[in-house]
């Protein structure tokens, strides 16, 4: 969120918000308020009133900016990073809330999905709503765009951005059966071969729920936003070669190996025994 503004004089009301206040209203520039939390409150935009309305800041001029990515890669990137957060959902039913809801819960977040119905909510707000897409950020950073954005630059103190780096479809299964059965796979390693290096992404099928779900709000937001619609456009099939998530992180997958889990799992075991004991149910599983 980004504010503009000149000083004003303090009134003791919404206490919970007085020193941030206090804060910006006795700064003399703009400020940039930053957090991934803004996200789970952008389906409810009341919630930015004692904000937006905080006496201390009504010569303020505010406004909200928040990236947007294609729904299937934006799933696809939050199930992973979710597993690092004690998840354990299946990945269609993770999917299916995205669907049915147009957002995800995890605790105590929310992740949105319908773009265009979040920008239409919030234009209520005494505030200026900007969307900018992921796609087609600057110099392929959201960081440099939001400085760009701000008038800061790229070369502002900070602009470094923290590579943001998916870990290996054999980490993710781990995490994944160790949320759901309490113990961790007993050699990770030994899912090495039976992934033949590929990744796992959405199906086709769930692609095309997902294009008729948003497709047509995407189209609208980029239209008002001014950005082309190809930056929202949901691909119609997943990278050659690859498994879909739903099935890989599923019920079936965790009762494959169900019985390699924990310490008491002979981890002396050759691995190509191991990898004989689940290849053909895994293939049943993922094909």
């Amino acid at each position: 969120m980004m504010v503009k503004g000149r000083q004003a004089q303090p009134r003791p009301r919404f206490q919970a918000f007085d020193q941030l206040g206090t804060n910006l209203s006795s700064f003399p520039g703009d400020a940039i308020l930053s957090s991934e939390d803004f996200e789970t409150i952008l389906g409810t935009p009341i919630r930015f009133v004692p904000l937006l309305e905080h006496p201390l800041l009504k010569d303020h001029a505010f406004t909200i900016v928040f990236w947007v990515r294609d729904q299937a890669s934006y799933l696809e990137s939050l199930f992973f990073e979710m597993l690092h957060h004690r998840m354990a959902e299946e990945g269609a039913r993770f999917c299916e809330a995205a669907l049915a809801f147009g957002q995800v819960r995890h605790e105590d977040w929310t992740f949105h999905t319908d773009y265009n119905s979040i920008r239409v909510g919030l234009l209520g707000l005494r505030a200026k709503i900007a969307v900018r897409p992921y796609a087609r950020v600057i110099g392929g950073s959201t960081v440099i765009d939001c400085l760009t954005y701000a008038g800061l630059g790229c070369n502002a103190a900070g602009s470094e951005e923290r590579a943001n780096s998916r870990q290996s479809l054999a980490e993710a299964l781990s995490l994944f059966c160790q949320h759901r059965l309490g113990k961790a796979l007993a050699d990770r390693e030994a899912l090495l071969p039976l992934l033949y290096g590929r990744s796992a992404h959405l199906s086709s099928s769930f692609r095309a729920a997902l294009i008729a779900r948003f497709a047509a709000g995407n189209k609208r937001l980029a239209k008002s936003c001014g950005f082309p619609m190809e930056a929202l456009a949901i691909l119609p099939l997943p990278p050659v070669n690859s498994i879909p998530l739903e099935a890989v992180f599923s019920l079936q997958t965790q009762n494959v190996f169900a019985d390699f889990v924990g310490d008491d799992v002979n981890t002396t075991e050759p691995r190509s025994l191991l990898w004989t004991a689940v290849d053909n149910p895994l293939h049943t599983v993922w094909c």
